[in-house]
């Protein structure tokens, strides 16, 4: 999920990335928070820190529900990282028109995450001697 020292908490996720100012080619979305994302391209990319980026999310959990539809971002790179002919980049997520569907995305992840949590324990009993 989240490290300790982030402002929101940050979900692992998967969905496809479509960034054309970037590359012609769709990158992986690794994790998500309100406040930006992780991409991950199979190829090596290049990218200017000091530009903004509309990215183009796809999720992939739960296909098929409105809330996991498409929804556009306007991001500004933090942070590229290349390895092994791969490149993935930390993206702060800016004010945008869609905000409110990033919103409402992290926050069924957030359900999602609970209800798993809540499926754990359910089947579990505590006693105390």
């Amino acid at each position: 999920m989240c490290a300790a020292h982030r402002k929101s908490v940050r979900f692992d996720d998967i969905g496809k990335i479509e960034a054309p100012q970037i590359c012609a080619l769709p990158g992986v979305l690794d994790n998500i928070s309100r406040d930006g994302c992780k991409v991950r391209f199979p190829f090596s990319v290049v990218v200017d820190l000091e530009n903004e980026y509309e990215l183009k999310v796809t999720p992939a959990q739960k296909a098929g529900e409105n809330i996991h539809e498409p929804f556009t971002v306007l991001c500004r790179p933090r942070w590229v990282r290349d390895e092994s002919g791969t490149t993935e980049i930390g993206f702060s997520i800016l004010h945008s028109p869609e905000y409110n569907r990033v919103v409402s995305y992290i926050e069924s992840l957030a359900e999602e995450e609970n209800l798993a949590v809540e499926n754990q324990i359910a089947g579990t009993v505590c006693r105390f001697a």
